[in-house]
C-alpha cells in the first residue's frame, strides 16, 4: 500500500485498520500506524512481526509505503527510502475479504496492533493506494516523488507503475532528466542526445582545476548541487573545497597537517559528502567516526561511531573507508572495513547510537552472503535502491539489494 500523511499532532494513532466487521471488530489487525512515541510502524500478523521506522515530523507531508512477499515478508519505506523488512513471512489469511478503515480503529481497539498505539489519527491523508502485487523499490521511489507515468511516455524519473507497462523511453531530441529515460543515448542538458563519440557524453579535452604546484591533493572528491568541488586529503588530514570558477581552494574541515580527535581536527579522513542543506559529512577513518559539520561551521559533531574507540559493536566503527547516502539524506550507509559489514545510521544520529547492519556477516568471506574488506560504497536509487560495494580484499564489486541477505556479483 502507498499513502501520503501529514501529522498535526504527536503520539500514537491508527493509519490503516483491517476488520471483518464494519465496527472494526471481528477478525481484525492494524497493519500501519504510530507508536506512542510517534514512530511509524508496519505490522504483519501470525507470526507477529513489525518494522519500526522513524518519528515523522509534524505538519510535513511524508510518503509511506509497504510491500509484501512471502520471501522478503513485510517491507517499510519512508519517503521512498527502504527502512527494513521482517524477512520470510507467511500470509495467514490469503483471500479473506476485509473492511479497510483509514485513520481510526473504531471499536477495534483491542485488535492485534503490536507496538502501534491505536486510536484516532490526527492529520491529513492523501493518495492512498492498494496494489495487488509487490511493488519494486524503484516503483515505491517514483510514488514518493509523485513521478508516476500517466501519458504513456516515461519522462524524467517516472515509472510505468500506473500504465500497465506501456510507458516507453525517450527518443533522441526528447526531454529527459536521467540517462535511463533515453533510448540508448545519454541525457545531456536535459535532452536525449547522441554524444560526440557514439553514445559517450564526455568531452575529450580536460580542464585543469588545481595544479600539482598547490598544496591541495585528495583521496576522494565530491561535487555538490552548486558545482562546488570538495576534496578529502587523508595524508594532510583536512577537507578542502573549490567553488565554481574559483582559482583557489580553501580549507573547510580539519587543520592542514595536524592530527587530532577533537571537534576541529581529523585523523586520516577518507570520504566527504554534502547534503541538500549544505551540511558536510566527513568519514574520519582513524578516529573511527563520522563527523557532521552544519553548513558554515568548522566544528564537527560525531553522528556515528565513538571517537578513538574502534570496534564492531553496533554503536562503533572500525576503520571505516567509505559512505553513501539515500536520495532524501535520511540514512547514511558506511563501509565498515575492519568489521566486514555495511552499517546504516540516521543522519541526525549522535555518538554512541546503535546502527543497523544491512550487509555482511562480520566475518570476512568471498561468498555472496558476506563481505571481504568493504572499501567504497554507492547507493543506486535508480536500480531498486541497491548498494554497490567495492569489496577490496575480495577483489570484486558487488550489488547488494537493501533488505536482502546476499549480494549479486558484478
Amino acid at each position: 500500500m502507498s499513502l501520503w500523511v501529514q501529522r498535526t499532532s504527536t503520539g500514537g494513532g491508527t493509519l490503516v485498520h483491517y476488520s471483518t466487521q464494519t465496527d472494526g471488530q471481528g477478525w481484525c489487525t492494524v497493519p500501519l500506524g504510530f507508536s506512542s512515541a510517534g514512530n511509524i510502524i508496519a505490522t504483519a500478523w501470525n507470526p507477529n512481526n513489525q518494522v519500526t521506522g522513524p518519528v515523522l515530523s509534524v505538519n510535513t507531508w511524508t510518503h509511506i509505503a509497504t510491500t509484501y512477499s512471502r520471501t522478503h515478508g513485510l517491507t517499510l519505506y519512508v519517503n521512498g527510502v527502504y527502512v527494513g523488512s521482517t524477512g520470510i513471512q507467511n500470509n495467514d489469511a490469503p483471500g479473506t475479504p476485509v473492511i479497510l478503515t483509514l485513520g481510526n480503529s473504531l471499536s477495534g481497539g483491542g485488535c492485534n496492533s503490536q507496538s502501534i498505539a491505536t486510536g484516532t489519527y490526527y492529520g491529513y491523508l492523501d493518495e492512498f493506494r492498494v496494489y495487488s502485487r509487490k511493488l519494486s523499490a524503484t516503483e515505491v521511489s517514483a510514488l514518493s516523488k509523485g513521478h508516476a507515468c500517466f501519458d504513456g511516455l516515461m519522462n524524467g524519473d517516472e515509472t510505468d507503475i500506473d500504465c500497465g507497462g506501456s510507458c516507453l523511453t525517450c527518443a533522441v531530441g526528447k526531454n529527459c532528466t536521467l540517462t535511463k529515460d533515453c533510448d540508448n543515448v545519454p541525457c545531456i542538458n536535459d535532452i536525449c542526445t547522441i554524444g560526440p563519440s557514439g553514445n559517450s557524453p564526455w568531452n575529450t579535452t580536460g580542464i585543469t582545476l588545481l595544479s600539482s604546484s598547490t598544496r591541495f591533493s585528495c583521496t576522494r572528491l565530491f561535487v555538490d548541487s552548486n558545482d562546488t568541488l570538495y576534496g578529502v586529503d587523508k595524508l594532510k588530514r583536512y577537507v578542502w573545497k573549490l567553488s565554481k570558477n574559483a582559482e583557489n581552494a580553501e580549507v573547510v574541515a580539519g587543520i592542514y597537517e595536524s592530527t587530532g580527535s577533537d571537534s576541529i581536527k581529523l585523523n586520516s579522513p577518507q570520504d566527504v559528502y554534502i547534503d541538500q542543506y549544505g551540511n558536510m559529512y566527513v568519514l574520519d577513518t582513524n578516529n573511527h567516526r563520522v563527523q557532521k559539520f552544519i553548513n558554515g561551521t568548522t566544528h564537527g559533531e560525531t553522528i556515528a561511531g565513538v571517537t578513538e574507540s574502534g570496534g564492531c559493536s553496533l554503536k562503533q566503527l572500525y576503520y571505516p573507508r567509505g559512505f553513501a547516502f539515500d536520495p532524501t539524506d535520511t540514512f547514511m550507509y558506511i563501509a565498515d572495513r575492519s568489521c566486514e559489514r555495511v552499517i546504516r545510521f540516521l543522519t541526525n544520529s549522535t555518538s554512541g547510537t546503535d546502527g543497523v547492519i544491512v550487509a555482511g556477516t562480520g566475518i570476512a568471506d568471498n561468498t555472496n552472503k558476506a563481505l571481504n574488506g568493504p572499501y567504497s560504497i554507492r547507493y543506486l536509487s535508480s536500480i531498486n535502491n541497491d548498494l554497490l560495494i567495492v569489496n577490496w580484499d575480495g577483489h570484486s564489486v558487488i550489488r547488494w539489494p537493501l533488505g536482502g541477505t546476499s549480494a549479486d556479483g558484478c
